[in-house]
């Protein structure tokens, strides 16, 4: 048999101790990986496997209902990062990583991420092709990959339907003895088919940002317009630029905040500035503080010293003597 020829794995619940050895054969092929049947007692499993030139691997994994899961012990174990790709071949299944879900249908695809936690889950039988790329060719066509864990290529898309006939006629040539090894020139071609089929994902990905970004600076450029107002709110803001209050809340988390949060720290930034304009230097620090938008002076010069390391007034002082 030549070097690298298609390798066979069984599994079956008639085995003894078969979920510990599926498990291994599971952490051999691809990186670690737990197994749960739905019914232990009617348990069956197949994987056929093809290695390539630079460690890469394409298997087609067939197996009985069950959930397979990918969790922080494996991924302490690892040696290396990797974007692996699962594609639907038959049956359905959910791939859950990252806070998202991709129910994968015939034809559809997706990448995981071997370096976070994931599951994928079959409700009955189905077949899987597991692609494990080269992952520096694969990172220097896409760029970064985080955005593209649990998101799904749809069947529908024209750049999928050309990866699906490729690598299902790829495959079944494969397993007829037609190929003995993934080289070079193949991988380079499926990296270009992948990337092809993802160009409108990416596309959406893409303007999906730049509008969130967009109307980010419109909730920002309100908030500015108006941080003075005491009814400056989460609803001001929602009712002014027409969006929901959830809406308004996940622009303001993107950057790792809330929007309560974001009008804090600018009326404290505001309040820091007034405390040196020569206009003020006659007035109190009250004064300074229902200037900034703040209607408690207590509660101002705490969030001003938790904010600055100073009361307003030594700050003032420390600053102008």
């Amino acid at each position: 048999m030549p070097q690298n020829a298609l390798k066979e794995y069984k599994g079956s619940s008639r085995q003894k101790g078969f979920v510990d050895h599926w498990n291994e054969v599971l952490s051999t092929q691809f990186s670690g990986k737990s197994i749960t049947p739905d019914d232990p007692s009617n348990f069956s499993a197949l994987i056929k496997s093809l290695q390539g030139e630079t460690g890469t691997i394409i298997a087609e994994a067939w197996s009985t209902a069950a959930e397979i899961r990918h969790e922080q012990h494996h991924v302490t174990q690892q040696d290396a990062r990797e974007f692996i790709l699962h594609y639907q071949v038959s049956g359905s299944c959910l791939n859950q990583q990252a806070g998202r879900e991709a129910i994968l249908q015939p034809g559809e695809f997706t990448f995981c991420d071997t370096a976070r936690p994931y599951s994928v889950e079959f409700k009955d039988p189905a077949r899987v092709l597991v692609l494990r790329l080269e992952q520096t060719r694969l990172q220097q066509q896409f760029g970064s990959l985080d955005d593209l864990v649990a998101v799904p290529v749809s069947s529908k898309n024209a750049g999928a339907q050309l990866f699906s006939s490729f690598i299902e006629t790829f495959w079944g040539r494969a397993t007829h003895g037609a190929w003995h090894a993934v080289d070079h020139a193949l991988e380079d071609a499926m990296i270009s088919l992948l990337l092809l089929a993802y160009r409108p994902v990416i596309a959406t990905q893409y303007s999906d940002r730049s509008l969130c970004a967009l109307r980010w600076k419109e909730a920002a450029r309100f908030v500015e317009e108006n941080l003075t107002d005491h009814k400056l709110s989460l609803a001001a803001v929602a009712d002014h630029l027409r969006m929901s209050t959830r809406y308004v809340q996940s622009l303001f988390a993107q950057h790792g905040e809330t929007l309560t949060s974001y009008i804090q720290s600018r009326r404290l930034e505001l309040g820091a500035r007034l405390l040196l304009n020569p206009e003020y230097i006659g007035q109190g620090v009250m004064g300074v503080c229902l200037d900034s938008g703040f209607t408690d002076l207590s509660y101002f010069t705490r969030q001003f010293k938790a904010r600055f390391g100073e009361t307003p007034a030594r700050y003032r002082l420390s600053r102008l003597s």
